[in-house]
C-alpha cells in the first residue's frame, strides 16, 4: 500500500510567521478564493464555513475563528488522522481569554489561549505551548468550537497518514487513432496507468463488432510492458465500430486496488476505397534507361514490363517495390494494377514509353596494353625476385612462395604496390601460388602461367559492370575459359572461351549481383589480359570530342558530372572586348551549353548523368536548337557578335566570326554581348587573344621553319616587318 505521511498540516489563523518548518504548511493565501479548501500535496482539507482573515485589516493573510461559531474540518477520505494540536492566542487587546470548547463532538475544559494586544502584530509569534487532541478518524469532519466573545487566532497541525486508494485505470494505445484506422491493423493494446498484476487466472473482457452482439474475450498480459493485447486472426472489416470493455476487478495495482467498473473502448476502421492506379509519372513518352517511374495507387502496385501492348494478371512476373525503366532502347510496354485485398483489385493501366539506352560510366581501368610506369620499372628492376626478358619485355616472379588456398596478396616490387596492377589483388586457389606463375610484359599483356589464378576487384557495386579483354597464354589444343567465381555473372553475349590461339580475343562483361568484392579466375589453363574495366551502374551519356581536343556541347535533357572524367568542360566569360576568359565547371546543368577539351585530341567517353547542376548565368555560349535549325552570323552593325568553333588550315582552334554558320543539335557557338571587333578568340594559353589570324599563322609557321623574307632567305626569328609566309606576304607587327 503507498502511503503519505501527512507530518505538518498546519492552518494558521491570524497568526503571523516567517517560514513553515515541512511541506504540509498551509496558510490562508493557499485557500480557494470561498477560503475553504486547500490543497496540500494531492490531499484536499476544507473548512466550513469559510475561515475568514484572509485580506482583512490587522490579520493579514492569516485565518481567524470568529466568536461562537462551530467550523467543520473535513479531511480526505483517504487520510487517517491520529492526532491535532492547537495553540494561539486571543486577540482582544489583553482582555478575556478564548478557549476551545469542544473538538470532534467532544467537549473540552481548559483549553484557553491567552489575550494578547492585536495592535502590534509583531509578537503575536510568541504564542504560547497548545493543546494536543488524540483522534483516530479516516476522513470525514471533525468539528471545533470557539467560545467567548474574542476572536481566536490559532495554529492547527493535523498528523496522520494518507493512503493510495487511487484505482488502476487503461488507456488505449493501439491503434493509435480511433478513426479511419487500417483493416490490417489486427493488434489492440491498453496500457495500464501504473504497475499492475492479475487478480485472477484471465484478464476477461467483451468485445462487439458493428451491430452484433457483444461476445467474451480474454486478453493477454504483459507484466513488464503492463499491457493488454487482443489481436484478431484476420484483417478487420471495413468502415466497422469496434467496441472493446475492460471488466471490473481483473487487475489490482501495489495497494490492492482493482481496476474498477467495467471500462470501455472503441474504434471505427477505414471506409472501403477502392484499389486504383491514380497516376504513373512520366506517363509514358521518352525516358531514359535507369530511370525510375512513380505510380500513385491506393493499394500495393504491381507492375512488369513487356514488349506487348497488353498483359495478364496472374502470369508470375508481377513485380512490386521501386519501378526502374529497362536499360533497353526501344518501345516498351509497363503494365500496373493495385491490390488491397483478394476481392478488390484494380484494372491493369499500361503506359507506353520509348527508352533511349545510357551508356555507363567507366570508374575504374587497368590498361596492361600501355608502357610500366618508370616507378614500376625501377621497383621491378631492384627487386632479385623479379627477372627481365628482353626480347619480350618480360618480367617474371620467381621461387618466392605469395599465398595459399584463395587468399590474396597486393602485387608488390621492391616493397612498392606495382602501378600497373594497383587496386587488384592477386591470387591462387589452391596451393604453391608463386611469383613465376605471375608474367608482365612491358606494354602488351598481363599474364596468369597456369590455371586457377584469382583477380579479386574489391568494393563494388551491384549493377557494376566488369569487362575484361582477353586471349589463351598457350599453344596446346583446347579452349581457355574466364568465369568469376563470386559475386558477378556473365552477362557478355559472346560469352567467354577462347581458343587455344592467343590472338583469338575476347571480351567478356561480368554483371556484379551485389555490393562487395568480385573474384574472376581462369579455371582451365593460362590466359592474358589486356584490360580490365569496371562501369559503374549509374547512368551515363557518351560524349565524343575529335582529334582537335575541342568541342562545345549541349545536353538538352540531363544534367552531367565531368569532374572525374578525361573532358574538362568549360563557361566561357567576358574579358575584354578582344578577350574571353574560361572557367572550368564540373557539373553542367540540363541544357547548358559548354567548351569541352580533351588534352591529346579525340576521345569517347562515357560521362555520369545526375540528377541536377545550376546553369552559370554568365556564360557567353549559346546553345544551338535542338533540331539543328539554328543559324548565326556576325554583323557588326546589326549588334550581333557571333563566333563559332573551328580549326583553321594551320589546325588552329578558336572562336571565328560566323557567316550564316548553321548550329548542328547538341553544339553552341560564342555570342559575345558587348560590341566587339575581335577577328577570332584563341583557345591557346600562349597565344594572345587580340592577334590576328595571318600573324597567328606566321608564328605557327616560324615554329616550323617556314618563314623567308623577301630575298628568298629562311628565316628563324624574324622581327617586325614583311615576310613570305606559305607564298603569301604577312606583315608581323
Amino acid at each position: 500500500m503507498k502511503q503519505k505521511l501527512l507530518t505538518l498540516l498546519t492552518l494558521l489563523l491570524c497568526a503571523v510567521t516567517s517560514s513553515w518548518a515541512d511541506d504540509y504548511t498551509l496558510e490562508a493565501s493557499k485557500f480557494d478564493s470561498d477560503q475553504k479548501i486547500c490543497t496540500v500535496n494531492g490531499l484536499d482539507f476544507s473548512l466550513d464555513p469559510a475561515h475568514g482573515g484572509t485580506g482583512q485589516t490587522g490579520y493579514g493573510e492569516y485565518i481567524k475563528f470568529s466568536k461562537g461559531k462551530t467550523y467543520k474540518l473535513s479531511l480526505p477520505s483517504n487520510f487517517q488522522l491520529t492526532n491535532i494540536n492547537i495553540k494561539g492566542y486571543t486577540n482582544s487587546n489583553g482582555k478575556t481569554n478564548g478557549e476551545i470548547t469542544s473538538i470532534g463532538g467532544v467537549a473540552q475544559t481548559g483549553k484557553t489561549f491567552p489575550a494578547k494586544d492585536d495592535s502590534n502584530l509583531a509578537t503575536q509569534t510568541q504564542i504560547t505551548d497548545g493543546y494536543d487532541f488524540a483522534i483516530s478518524q479516516k476522513g470525514g469532519d471533525v468539528s471545533i468550537v470557539a467560545a467567548n466573545t474574542n476572536q481566536i487566532c490559532v495554529l492547527i497541525t493535523l498528523t496522520g497518514t494518507a493512503s493510495d486508494e487511487t484505482k488502476p485505470t487503461f488507456s488505449l494505445t493501439t491503434p493509435a487513432t480511433t478513426t479511419d484506422v487500417a483493416i490490417d491493423s489486427r493488434s489492440v493494446v491498453l496500457t495500464a496507468s501504473e504497475d499492475v498484476t492479475k487478480v485472477g487466472t484471465d484478464v476477461t473482457g467483451t468485445l462487439k463488432i458493428g451491430d452484433a452482439a457483444a461476445s467474451a474475450i480474454n486478453y493477454v498480459f504483459d507484466s513488464e510492458a503492463m499491457t493488454l493485447t487482443y489481436t484478431f486472426a484476420t484483417d478487420l472489416a471495413y468502415s466497422t465500430t469496434y467496441a472493446f470493455t475492460v471488466d471490473a476487478s481483473q487487475v489490482k495495482d501495489g495497494a490492492d486496488n482493482e481496476n474498477d467498473e467495467t471500462a470501455a473502448f472503441s474504434f471505427t476502421t477505414e471506409a472501403n476505397i477502392p484499389a486504383a492506379i491514380t497516376a504513373v509519372s512520366p506517363n509514358g513518352g521518352s525516358v531514359n534507361g535507369k530511370s525510375t517511374v512513380t505510380v500513385d495507387a491506393v493499394g500495393t502496385v504491381y507492375y512488369q514490363w513487356s514488349d506487348n501492348s497488353t498483359a495478364t494478371i496472374g502470369v508470375g512476373e508481377w513485380n512490386t517495390g521501386a519501378i526502374t525503366v529497362p536499360n533497353e532502347a526501344g518501345t516498351k510496354y509497363l503494365h500496373v494494377y493495385a491490390y488491397k485485398t483478394a476481392e478488390n483489385i484494380s484494372a491493369v493501366t499500361t503506359t507506353e514509353f520509348n527508352i533511349t539506352k545510357v551508356a555507363s560510366a567507366v570508374t575504374l581501368a587497368w590498361d596492361f596494353t600501355k608502357a610500366l610506369s618508370a616507378t614500376d620499372v625501377a621497383n621491378l628492376t631492384a627487386d632479385t625476385n623479379w627477372s627481365y626478358t628482353e626480347g619480350s619485355k618480360r618480367w617474371t616472379g620467381g621461387e618466392t612462395k605469395l599465398a595459399d588456398n584463395g587468399n590474396y596478396i597486393t602485387l608488390q616490387a621492391n616493397g612498392e604496390n606495382l602501378e600497373i596492377v594497383d587496386g587488384l589483388l592477386i591470387g591462387r586457389s589452391g596451393n604453391n601460388l608463386q611469383m613465376k606463375f605471375i608474367r608482365i610484359d612491358d606494354g602488351q599483356r598481363f599474364q596468369f602461367n597456369g590455371p586457377n589464378g584469382l583477380i579479386k576487384i574489391p568494393n563494388l557495386e551491384a549493377g557494376d559492370v566488369i569487362e575484361v579483354n582477353f586471349a589463351s597464354a598457350g599453344s596446346s589444343a583446347g579452349d581457355r575459359k574466364l568465369t568469376a567465381s563470386s559475386n558477378a555473372t556473365l552477362t557478355s553475349a559472346t560469352g567467354s572461351n577462347v581458343s587455344n590461339i592467343n590472338t583469338d580475343v575476347k571480351t567478356a562483361k561480368f554483371t556484379v549481383s551485389a555490393d562487395g568484392d568480385a573474384v574472376l579466375t581462369n579455371p582451365d589453363n593460362g590466359l592474358n589480359f589486356f584490360y580490365i574495366k569496371v562501369y559503374q551502374s549509374t547512368p551515363a551519356v557518351e560524349v565524343t570530342v575529335p582529334a582537335t581536343g575541342y568541342a562545345t556541347y549541349v545536353n538538352y535533357d540531363k544534367a552531367l558530372d565531368f569532374t572525374n572524367t578525361d573532358i574538362t568542360a568549360y563557361v566561357v566569360k567576358y574579358n575584354t572586348e578582344t578577350s574571353v576568359t574560361l572557367e572550368e565547371k564540373g557539373q553542367v546543368a540540363a541544357g547548358e551549353p559548354v567548351l569541352l577539351k580533351v588534352e591529346g585530341g579525340k576521345a569517347d567517353v562515357a560521362v555520369p548523368v545526375i540528377a541536377s547542376a545550376t546553369a552559370d548565368g554568365d556564360n557567353l555560349l549559346v546553345a544551338g536548337a535542338a533540331n539543328g535549325s539554328t543559324k548565326v552570323t556576325y554583323d557588326a552593325g546589326a549588334g550581333e557578335y557571333n563566333y563559332i568553333l573551328w580549326t583553321n588550315g594551320s589546325s588552329v582552334t578558336g572562336f571565328y566570326r560566323a557567316n550564316n554558320s548553321p548550329i548542328a543539335a547538341g553544339k553552341a557557338y560564342l555570342h559575345v554581348t558587348t560590341p566587339s571587333t575581335a577577328s577570332f578568340f584563341s583557345l591557346d594559353d600562349d597565344v594572345d587573344m587580340t592577334t590576328n589570324i595571318a600573324e597567328l599563322e606566321a608564328k605557327r609557321n616560324l615554329e616550323n621553319g617556314n618563314v623567308y623574307n623577301l630575298a628568298g632567305q629562311r628565316v628563324s626569328q624574324p622581327t617586325k616587318g614583311l615576310y613570305i609566309v606559305n607564298g603569301k606576304k604577312v606583315v608581323i607587327k
